[in-house]
């Protein structure tokens, strides 16, 4: 008689056990459907409903497997249980990567990086820079190109010594490098992806160097956010 009351004990709390996992497996499944903005507010909803009306159900029919005698009406449920507190755990999981991966995509900052290359193998770094005349291009817009180049000028005391001549495009830019019109100019770091597949810039790699390298952190405008990224703000469509 003491070693069933003591079985049902043990019943008993392995049974309040596997409904506080269960319960918890669902809170956070459930927080991960909360922070997909981007899904309508009704099928977020929908959602998190069945996953309360599964915890509801699955704990019923545990607590009345504690009256029931029968080994099936215990077992069934605490499998279905498991399977249900386990599949909860993998949903969060991945909910939550896929979440962080479109987060990352969102982010209002990017990394810009930007190269002073010169044909002038004499010159070893910018501080051999001396009465040269150093290019950029005349376009606010262009981070790599413009607006990076002007504070590392300017930081670094460019200007006094030598000349900033601005161009209307990269591609005048970098012939007028070519051409040595100019000593030195700035370009995006991958300038060598750019341009070796063009014609009389195949050989850019052997033929240039990199005097300096600057990188920096923009925001980016509210344009490019809406163009180049998702938006967890707005309704979204993905296949998984």
């Amino acid at each position: 008689m003491k070693k069933k009351r003591i079985a049902r004990i043990i019943k008993i709390l392995f049974i309040l056990i596997l409904i506080l996992a269960q319960l918890a497996s669902l809170i956070l499944i459930g927080y991960s459907i909360f922070l997909y903005k981007g899904v309508e507010t009704f099928y977020r909803a929908f959602g998190i409903l069945i996953l309360l009306y599964l915890f509801f159900f699955f704990s019923y029919l545990l607590l009345r497997s504690i009256r029931n005698k029968k080994a099936s009406s215990f077992i069934i449920p605490v499998i279905l249980s498991l399977l249900v507190t386990a599949g909860s755990v993998v949903g969060y999981y991945y909910l939550n990567k896929v979440y962080k991966t479109i987060d990352n995509y969102s982010e209002t900052e990017n990394m810009y990086y930007s190269s002073l290359v010169t044909y002038d193998k004499t010159l070893n770094n910018e501080k051999d820079l001396d009465k040269k005349t150093i290019g950029i291009v005349n376009d606010d817009n262009d981070i790599e190109g413009c607006v990076l180049p002007l504070e590392v000028i300017n930081e670094l005391g460019l200007d006094k010594n030598n000349t900033i001549k601005k161009y209307d495009s990269t591609m005048e830019l970098l012939y007028a490098l070519k051409n040595k019109k100019i000593d030195a100019a700035f370009f995006s770091r991958n300038y060598v992806d750019m341009f070796s597949t063009m014609e009389d810039f195949e050989t850019i790699k052997e033929d240039t160097k990199v005097l300096y390298e600057a990188k920096k952190k923009y925001e980016s405008k509210e344009e490019d956010i809406k163009g180049s990224s998702a938006s967890l703000d707005k309704p979204f469509s993905m296949l998984l």
